[in-house]
């Protein structure tokens, strides 16, 4: 009996940094999420991909005590229930859905706690010829292509505020994150999409991994052929650069040919 065709394979890392005691982060890989009390991945997951479609996200909670562990993990762990529909033009709106379902349960958590309880959430759904995409927050999406990193999501922080301030010392702080309490402010996801081509490298992170390391470095990164390896160096590059935060780092290559 053939082996089916391989399209699509990825890697994905979560490290706890090397200040920090909890692991606030959280992703979604292969049906797979961490626990709410985690240090990690501790190793690489790896997994391929046969199937005419794939879903990943990434998740960087915040709060107080456990609160941060809480809201990422509750909002990783609503991926595992979702479905999408085959036609495309429904899986944006999936993907918004989604978001504000993540919403509404973290937002629940923190009102019972009567604790400042969030997470950002980036979530990428690829098929053979299109991805779609959907963030709040600062955890970011990167295409590599031909050479080229572009940045797929938005940020949802107060950077631009900062600049017209001349303000350089403080970290932007997000306007966005999921876990917003209706009464506060209105939930408001970042929707992209485009084509896949051959030889496309998808990245989502923490800011762990892109408040250390640049662009550039990326993008050096991400033109290495496995994910696995590309994982594993920009976890390294940022630790090297002090390892300040948790950092989540989820890389995805769309093959060139089809093995095997």
């Amino acid at each position: 009996m053939a082996r089916e065709e391989i399209w699509l394979r990825a890697a994905a890392y979560s490290d706890l940094g090397l200040r920090r005691k909890n692991n606030e982060d959280n992703l979604y890989f292969a049906g797979r999420v961490l626990p709410e009390q985690n240090i990690g991945t501790e190793e690489i997951w790896e997994d391929q991909w046969t199937d005419a479609s794939a879903f990943f996200g990434v998740f960087d909670g915040m709060g107080g005590e456990s609160d941060g562990e809480t809201a990422s993990f509750l909002a990783a762990s609503c991926c595992q229930a979702v479905t999408f529909a085959e036609e495309k033009t429904e899986i944006a709106s999936t993907l918004e859905t989604l978001i504000l379902q993540m919403n509404d349960l973290v937002a629940e958590v923190a009102e019972n706690r009567q604790e400042r309880c969030g997470t950002t959430g980036n979530l990428l759904y690829l098929t053979k010829d299109a991805y779609f995409g959907a963030n709040v927050g600062d955890s970011r999406t990167y295409l590599y292509r031909q050479g080229i990193l572009r940045q797929l999501s938005t940020d949802h922080t107060d950077a631009g505020l900062l600049a017209r301030l001349g303000i350089e010392k403080r970290k932007p702080r997000l306007s966005q994150y999921i876990g917003l309490s209706p009464e506060e402010a209105l939930i408001e996801p970042s929707l992209y999409q485009g084509e896949v081509k051959a030889c496309d490298r998808f990245l989502l992170c923490s800011d762990g991994l892109t408040d250390l390391v640049s662009e550039k470095e990326i993008a050096e990164v991400l033109a290495l052929a496995d994910p696995g390896v590309s994982v594993q160096k920009l976890v390294s590059l940022a630790l090297a650069a002090g390892g300040r935060d948790n950092i989540t780092v989820l890389v995805v290559e769309v093959l060139e040919e089809t093995e095997g």
